[in-house]
C-alpha cells in the first residue's frame, strides 16, 4: 500500500533539498498473515548538529534537548515545537540515576569514531544508585495521548567496544535495556503496567557473548511476564556490532495476539540488514482496557540495567563506565520499517547515506 512521506527530514545537511516534497512508496502487498498497517508520517527527526542543545531543568535528575537542528532546517526537528509541543506524543527529556556527582550524563560530543558523522548524543553512566541497586540514562517521551498505535522509530546506536566486557561477567545478564514502550502507565501501581523492553544481555558462564533480548511483562514486583524472547539460539548476536555504528529499527503495532506487532532489525554500514525480531504477538495488556490505549510512554534511546552490571563494566573496562552513543533519530507515526534497507549512496562530503530504492527518503547510513 502507498505510503505517504509527509515530512522528510535527514539529520545532515545535504539531505535539506528533500525535505519539503510529498514522496509515495510502494511497499508491496503484505502477506495475509500480517496485521494492516498504517501510512507512515514523519514526526520528528534529528542528528544531535548545531542548533540542539542540552539544558539543566529544575529536577535534579533530569536534563532536556531545546533547539531546532539547523542543519535540518525545513523538517521537523524542532525540540519544542516539534517535539515537546506535538498534540500526540507527550514532552521529551533526559533522566539518569545515580546519586555520586558526575556519576550519569548525557552530553553532545564530536563522534568519537572519527568517521565523519559530525555530533552525536552521548550516554555515560559510571555510578549506578545504591539505594535503587540499579542505575540508567535515558531519553522519555512521555505523557502522549491515546490513539498511538502504530509507530516507527530508527536511531543509530554505537555500543562502546568496552561492553564487550559483560561477556566475562560469570553471571547471567537478562536485562540491559536500549528501548522501553510503555501504554498507559500508572507509576504507583504495581503490575499494572504493560511494558515492552528491548535491550541486550547473555546467558550464565564466563565466555558467553552477549545476545538481543525483548520481552513484555506487567512491569513492578509481582508482575506478569506475557512473553519473552532471545537470539541466543539463534547466533544473532550483539556483541558482533560492539563498537559499530548501525542503524536500530524498532516497528511496534497494538493488537492482540493475532494482531499486534513488533519487529526489530539493525542495518549495517554497507546497506545490509539483519533480522533481530519479527513477531505477531500481543502488544497490549491482554485485560486491563486502561492498558489498551496504544503507545503513551516510550523510552526510544535508553540505558538501564543492574547495579552489579555497571559495576563490572567499571572495574573491568578501560573507559570505566557504561557507554553508548545515538545519533539520526527518526521517529514516525505508522509502518516505515520497510524504507530500511537502502542502498548505499555516497554524498558530496564523502560520507554515505541511505537512498531506499522504492522511496526519496533519505537518512545517513551509520
Amino acid at each position: 500500500m502507498p505510503i505517504p512521506i509527509l515530512f522528510s527530514s535527514c539529520a545532515k545537511s545535504f539531505c535539506a533539498t528533500l525535505l519539503s516534497a510529498l514522496l509515495l512508496v510502494s511497499i508491496g502487498t503484505a502477506a495475509e498473515t500480517e496485521p494492516t498497517t498504517q501510512a507512515a508520517k514523519l514526526l520528528f527527526s534529528s542528528g544531535f548538529e548545531p542548533g540542539s542543545k542540552i539544558v539543566e531543568t529544575e529536577k535534579y535528575y533530569q536534563l532536556d534537548i531545546v533547539g531546532r537542528d539547523k542543519s535540518s532546517p525545513a523538517g521537523p526537528s524542532d525540540w519544542v515545537g516539534d517535539l515537546d509541543e506535538h498534540d500526540q506524543l507527550g514532552a521529551f527529556n533526559i533522566r539518569f540515576d545515580t546519586e555520586a556527582p558526575g556519576g550519569a550524563y548525557a552530553r553532545i560530543v564530536d563522534d568519537p569514531t572519527n568517521s565523519g558523522r559530525g555530533k552525536v548524543l552521548e550516554f555515560w553512566l559510571r555510578d549506578p544508585s545504591e539505594r535503587q541497586k540499579k542505575g540508567r540514562v535515558q531519553a522519555n517521551l512521555y505523557g502522549g495521548q491515546p490513539g498511538n498505535d502504530e509507530i516507527t522509530s530508527a536511531v543509530k546506536i554505537r555500543l562502546h567496544p568496552d561492553l564487550g566486557v559483560l561477556s566475562e561477567k560469570p553471571e547471567a545478564i537478562d536485562w540491559f535495556t536500549l528501548q522501553e514502550l510503555w501504554a498507559s502507565p500508572d507509576w504507583n501501581l504495581i503490575g499494572r503496567n504493560f511494558r515492552i523492553t528491548l535491550g541486550i544481555g547473555k546467558r550464565e558462564g564466563a565466555g558467553k557473548k552477549l545476545h538481543w533480548l525483548i520481552h513484555a511483562d506487567e512491569a513492578g514486583k509481582g508482575g506478569k511476564d506475557f512473553w519473552k524472547h532471545d537470539t541466543a539460539d539463534r547466533g544473532i548476536l550483539a556483541s558482533g556490532i560492539l563498537g559499530e555504528w548501525v542503524t536500530l529499527v524498532l516497528h511496534y503495532k497494538k493488537g492482540d495476539a493475532t494482531s499486534g506487532r513488533l519487529r526489530v532489525k539493525i542495518v549495517k554500514a554497507d546497506g545490509t540488514e539483519q533480522e533481530i525480531f519479527d513477531l505477531t504477538t500481543a502488544t497490549m495488556h491482554p485485560t486491563d482496557v486502561a492498558q489498551q490505549n496504544g503507545l503513551t510512554h516510550h523510552n526510544p534511546m535508553k540505558l538501564y540495567t543492574a547495579k552489579t552490571t555497571v559495576d563490572h563494566i567499571r572495574e573491568h573496562a578501560p573507559a570505566k563506565a557504561a557507554i553508548i552513543h545515538w545519533d539520526d533519530w527518526h521517529y514516525w507515526a505508522g509502518n516505515a520499517y520497510d524504507l530500511y534497507p537502502a542502498k548505499a549512496t555516497t554524498s558530496k562530503n564523502g560520507a554515505s547515506f541511505h537512498q531506499p530504492a522504492e522511496a526519496g527518503f533519505r537518512g545517513l547510513n551509520p
